[in-house]
């Protein structure tokens, strides 16, 4: 199993624009996080935008923890006060969802927080 990891934290002066500050960029340096426009009971808490383009939408599951997909592969996004932690895998959102909720994941997301730190001390 494939797995990426980012970091993130908040533009100073910005209510919804986040900066890469860990790993290697997985869309773009610059990410955003938009409220849904319209809201219903199948709405997405937020979806995340890369120069200008819709990415994901971001369903909760719980403890700050949020799933999305891109091109089939789940998205996995943590929130921190001020900023998130994004991760990209090769496995399908409802895969993604149950090894996550079940504590089958952790030692990936893991690995894959290790090999960003790596990463950014070369």
């Amino acid at each position: 199993m494939s797995m990426q990891f980012n970091k993130f934290s908040k533009k100073p002066d910005s209510k919804t624009a986040f900066v890469l500050i860990e790993g290697e960029a997985i869309f773009t340096p610059t990410l955003y996080l938009l409220n849904p426009i319209y809201i219903h009971k199948r709405s997405p808490a937020f979806s995340l935008v890369s120069k200008g383009k819709h990415v994901s939408g971001f369903f909760p599951l719980g403890g700050g923890t949020f799933i999305g997909d891109h091109d089939k592969k789940a998205l996995i996004l943590f929130q921190r006060d001020l900023g998130f932690d994004l991760f990209k895998t090769d496995l399908d959102p409802v895969t993604a969802k149950s090894l996550l909720l079940n504590g089958d994941l952790n030692g990936q997301l893991f690995e894959a927080r290790e090999k960003a730190s790596l990463y950014q001390k070369l």
